[in-house]
C-alpha cells in the first residue's frame, strides 16, 4: 500500500448516520447547512427534559445563548445566515465583552462570553445524544455508538482495520464526533492488533485516560514500543475534554483528557461492562469538550498551541503522502486557515481521490483542483457513499485497494 492520507468531512459521518438507513447513531448527523435549526430544537428538549446537562451555565447564559439561536434558526426568523456565519456573529460579540463598549454599556445583549461556550456544549450534547448507545452524553471512560446494522458496521470496520494494520494511513478528520476512530479501535470482544488506534497517542498530541490524569505511561505491545496509528483533528473532538485551567498547573500534568469511541459490537453482558465505573478525575476536568468552533475567522484559534500544532501536523502528513484519499470534506473556501495550509504543500507527483455527494451547484472538485496544482485528481464517486449492504461496502474499498497497488 502506497503512504496514503484519509482527509475526513462531515460528508462521511452523514452518509453513516443517514435518517433512511442508518449504520450508526439514532438520527442523521446534520452538515452545516441544516445544523442550527437542528441545534435550536436539540437545546429545547434537553432544557426541558434533562436540564442538568446545562448546569455548568448560569440561567442568564442559558436564556441570552437560547435566544441568540432562536433569534436565526427558529420559523420565524427574518434572518439568513447559515451556522458558520451565525457562530462567528457569536464570537465576535463576546469580544465586545472586552472593550470600552461593555464599560460604557454594562447591560448591552448579548455579549456574556460565556453564551459561545454554552452553544458549543449544546452541539457536544447533540452529537453524543445522537450517537451514543444509552442516548445520553455522559460518559468515564468509553464512549459507546449505537449501531443499528451489526453486519455492515462489521464489514465497514474490517475495511478500515485492514488499512490500519499496514502502518501506510494516517488520518485527518474535520469531524467533532468520533465515528472514524470508533471504526480504527479493535472491537470489544478483540485483542489489540497491529497499529492500533489508541486515543491516547493517535492523535499527535498527548492525551490521557480520565483514571490517568495524573500519570502518564508508554503503550507497549509484546515486549514492543508500537506506533499507533495517527487521527489528526484540527477541529477538535467531543472526546476530548480539557483538564480546568485552575488545576493545569496544580497537576503538573497533561492538560486533555480523551474518552475511548467505540462502536457497540460484540458486547456480551454476562461477561463486559460498556465502561468503567465513576472516576474521581471528572473533578478536575471541563465538562464542555475541545470544539474549535466553525467561525469564519479563526484568529484568536491560530494563536492556541492546541490549534497551531494541529495545522503543523495536517501538512506534514498531506506532504509526506503518496496518496490522499478524501472521504466528504469539500474544502469549502470559508476554510481559509485549511486551504492556506494545503496551498503551501508540493503536490507535483502525489495523487488525490474525492469520495463526495455533489449536487447541481456543487464546487468540492473545484476546491480540490484549486489547491492541488499539479496533482493528478479524479473522483472515486460524486454520489455519495454506499452502505446499504456488505456487498457495496467491499466493493467500494475494493476499489480503492486497486488504486494503491
Amino acid at each position: 500500500m502506497k503512504k496514503t492520507a484519509f482527509i475526513v468531512g462531515a460528508g462521511f459521518s452523514a452518509a453513516l448516520t443517514n435518517v433512511d438507513d442508518p449504520l450508526i447513531g439514532s438520527q442523521s448527523l446534520p452538515t452545516l447547512v441544516g445544523l442550527g435549526q437542528e441545534l435550536l430544537t436539540h437545546i429545547k428538549k434537553q432544557l426541558d427534559a434533562n436540564p442538568t446537562v446545562f448546569n455548568s451555565f448560569s440561567q442568564h447564559t442559558k436564556n441570552e445563548g437560547l435566544e441568540a439561536l432562536s433569534c436565526y434558526f427558529s420559523s420565524m426568523s427574518r434572518k439568513h445566515f447559515d451556522f458558520e456565519q451565525f457562530i462567528s456573529l457569536i464570537a465576535f460579540r463576546a469580544s465586545l465583552f472586552k472593550t470600552n463598549l461593555r464599560d460604557d454599556f454594562p447591560d448591552l445583549p448579548g455579549t456574556d462570553p460565556s453564551v459561545l461556550r454554552f452553544i458549543l456544549h449544546g452541539l457536544y450534547d447533540f452529537f453524543a445524544t445522537t450517537l451514543s448507545y444509552s442516548g445520553a452524553s455522559l460518559a468515564q471512560r468509553n464512549f459507546i455508538y449505537k449501531v443499528m446494522d451489526s453486519a455492515r458496521a462489521s464489514a465497514l470496520q474490517g475495511h478500515f482495520h485492514r488499512i490500519r494494520a499496514t502502518g501506510q494511513a494516517t488520518f485527518i478528520s474535520f469531524n467533532y464526533d468520533g465515528i472514524l476512530e470508533a471504526l480504527l479501535s479493535h472491537a470489544l470482544n478483540q485483542q489489540i492488533g497491529q497499529c492500533p488506534y489508541l486515543p491516547e497517542i493517535s492523535h499527535g498530541i498527548p492525551l490521557v485516560k480520565p483514571e490517568d490524569l495524573v500519570k502518564t505511561h508508554e503503550f507497549i505491545l509484546h515486549d514492543k514500543i508500537v506506533e499507533p496509528i495517527k487521527v489528526i483533528k484540527p477541529h477538535g473532538s467531543m472526546h476530548f475534554f480539557p483538564v480546568r485551567e485552575e488545576m493545569r498547573s496544580i497537576l503538573g500534568g497533561p492538560s486533555m483528557v480523551a474518552l475511548s469511541p467505540v462502536l457497540d459490537i460484540g458486547f456480551d453482558s454476562k461477561t463486559m461492562k460498556r465502561d468503567i465505573e465513576e472516576l474521581h478525575a471528572w473533578q478536575y476536568i471541563s465538562s464542555t469538550p475541545m470544539i474549535v468552533p466553525p467561525v469564519m475567522n479563526k484568529d484568536s484559534y491560530l494563536t492556541s498551541d492546541y490549534f497551531r500544532e494541529m495545522l503543523r501536523l495536517t501538512f506534514k502528513i498531506a506532504s509526506e503522502a503518496d496518496h490522499v484519499v478524501v472521504l466528504g470534506f469539500s474544502l469549502p473556501p470559508s476554510d481559509l486557515h485549511i486551504t492556506a495550509v494545503f496551498e503551501s504543500i508540493k503536490w507535483e507527483g502525489k495523487r488525490v481521490s474525492l469520495c463526495y455527494k455533489g449536487s447541481a451547484n456543487d464546487t468540492t472538485l473545484d476546491n480540490w483542483k484549486r489547491v492541488t496544482n499539479n496533482a493528478s485528481v479524479d473522483v472515486l464517486t460524486d454520489q455519495g457513499f454506499d452502505f446499504s449492504s456488505t456487498e457495496s461496502i467491499d466493493q467500494f474499498w475494493s476499489k480503492f485497494c486497486l488504486l494503491n497497488t
